[in-house]
């Protein structure tokens, strides 16, 4: 099974707007985005923000 259409799909997804394709997204990513971002900051607000800014960035920048 391929995982590179499915993903892609939620892209366009959420590209479009589509708001539970940015839940899936943050559902399915989030828990890795948050392990990678404690790992660079040790300061835990600061990570949950840098998390939040990327899912925000992924939102503003999907149609690229």
């Amino acid at each position: 099974m391929e995982k590179a259409p499915e993903n892609a799909s939620l892209l366009v997804r959420v590209a479009s707007g589509d708001a539970d394709a940015v839940r899936a997204c943050i559902d399915r990513y989030g828990p890795l985005v948050w392990s990678l971002t404690r790992r660079m900051f040790r300061d835990e607000r600061h990570a949950e923000d840098c998390v939040q800014e990327i899912f925000i960035e992924l939102w503003r920048s999907a149609e690229r």
